[in-house]
């Protein structure tokens, strides 16, 4: 499935929330790391692959808003972001 991600990167705590808007559904991540020399971008692949094991940036790899192919449908990306689970 394809979804979409808007990142806020120098964050006090890492989380995901699951959001929508008129464009459809989106994951917000915050991140602690400042988006500098590609640190947020790092974190961000690091959280990504711990969340969601395999995924492939589609779009926006250097942007704040992201589009991955993850594995899976909108349930389980749903009971991902509802599970409380260290995220950092």
């Amino acid at each position: 499935m394809l979804l979409k991600i808007r990142v806020v990167p120098g964050s006090e705590k890492v989380r995901i929330k699951l959001e929508s808007s008129d464009n459809g559904p989106y994951l917000k991540i915050w991140l602690k790391s400042p988006a500098k020399k590609g640190r947020a971008n790092r974190e961000l692949s690091r959280l990504l692959k711990k969340v969601f094991g395999d995924y492939t940036f589609v779009s926006g790899a250097t942007s704040r808003e992201k589009l991955i192919k993850v594995a899976g449908d909108i349930d389980t990306v749903i009971k991902i972001t509802r599970e409380p689970k260290e995220l950092s």
